[in-house]
């Protein structure tokens, strides 16, 4: 029987595409099935449109499913939802729906702490949740985001230095903090590590975003600094590489700095 890794259990493989589905409820193979593809499919047209409607069926999806108490379903159906939500969660900022945004960063921060697992790859995401949080919360509920945000990248940080999403989330944490709390001067050496890594499965469940992310990020951070030339040059080479990513379809569409 084949077996998956999850928070140092083996789990039979089966158990994510076997299980029978509950009556009234989609079943795992219907959730779950190219399910990173999907989201990104949704986070392109919510990019490029502001239509979050794609994001949000699959979230209501994925909420519908979170009834999982044990094994792959109950890692992986939270995992994805709290994503989704944070993806969606952007968008509405953008359009200056604030409210929204804050209901889906509320459920994903709730989802992903209440989940019986966590790991290196819960802990990224819950820094980038609580660091978007950090936008649209209330003053007096700021620290409260600020701290989680901290302690979950410390966390994710002590688990994989490596992993494409903690250097991610590393590399945004220092561009959106304000330059007078003493940072904003490592964004560019992380993003450059996270575009280092070998390119990730977008086909499995596990995660394999956050490479191209982390290169449209660097662009903004080439641009920012005068280096059109060298943004230009990774901005067409993962362009290529991910043609349907969402952040480097922003970045392409950018006017260029002054």
């Amino acid at each position: 029987m084949a077996l998956m890794v999850l928070g140092g259990i083996a789990t039979p493989v089966a158990a994510v595409t076997q299980s029978p589905p509950t009556q009234g409820r989609p079943a795992p193979t219907q959730v779950l099935a190219d399910i990173q593809q999907r989201i990104d499919r949704a986070r392109l047209v919510a990019a490029t449109s502001g239509d979050v409607s794609g994001l949000a069926d699959i979230a209501a999806s994925l909420r519908a499913a979170n009834t999982a108490r044990s094994g792959p379903m109950a890692y992986y159906v939270p995992y994805w939802l709290a994503y989704t939500d944070y993806l969606a969660a952007g968008t509405l900022l953008k359009a200056a729906r604030k409210g929204e945004a804050m209901q889906a960063l509320s459920e994903a921060v709730a989802v992903l702490t209440a989940a019986p697992t966590s790991d290196v790859e819960t802990d990224a995401l819950l820094s980038l949740v609580a660091g978007l949080r950090i936008a649209v919360t209330t003053p007096e509920q700021i620290g409260e985001a600020i701290g989680q945000a901290r302690d979950a990248l410390e966390k994710a940080v002590a688990l994989d230095a490596t992993n494409v999403r903690v250097l991610y989330a590393r590399a945004l944490a220092d561009y959106t903090t304000p330059k007078q709390y003493g940072v904003g001067r490592v964004a560019e050496k992380y993003a450059r590590g996270a575009i280092a890594q070998p390119r990730e499965s977008t086909r499995a469940l596990k995660p394999g975003w956050g490479r191209d992310d982390s290169a449209a990020l660097l662009v903004k951070i080439l641009r920012a600094g005068g280096r059109d030339d060298e943004a230009q040059s990774i901005l067409t080479r993962f362009a290529g590489e991910y043609p349907d990513s969402a952040s480097l379809h922003v970045a392409a569409a950018a006017p260029k700095q002054p």
